[in-house]
């Protein structure tokens, strides 16, 4: 996968799945089925914890994009499982990183107020 990655293809490997990811970030408006809803939130965790784009720039948008795919506190739980046991390279900002994803489920799970309290509790 790394020669992909690299020169011309690399750009357009990159475009793909920045193509694919905005797809996904689409289909958090669409009416999905429970089942569906959880094909979806299970497949973007799954390729966030195996790392497979973690060279690209793209890596943590699977988990981001998860966020909005958070239905209860079991999904919030999984998230915050996983992240917990991300191991931080040095080339992400893992701190900035975890309280993107705290924001977004505070928001998913309690609404916008609670999430307004959040960030003003902690900017």
């Amino acid at each position: 996968m790394k020669s992909l990655v690299q020169g011309y293809y690399g750009e357009l490997y990159t475009d793909l799945i920045d193509n694919a990811l905005e797809l996904l970030k689409k289909l958090k408006d669409a009416d999905l089925e429970e089942k569906n809803r959880k094909k979806v939130f299970d497949y973007l965790l799954k390729t966030y914890e195996k790392e497979h784009l973690q060279n690209l720039e793209l890596h943590d948008d699977f988990l981001f994009i998860a966020c909005d795919f958070v239905s209860d506190e079991k999904d919030k739980d999984n998230i915050i499982e996983l992240e917990k046991n991300y191991q931080d390279d040095g080339y992400y900002d893992t701190k900035m990183e975890r309280e993107v994803v705290a924001w977004q489920l505070i928001r998913k799970l309690k609404g916008e107020e609670a999430w307004e309290a959040y960030r003003d509790d902690h900017l």
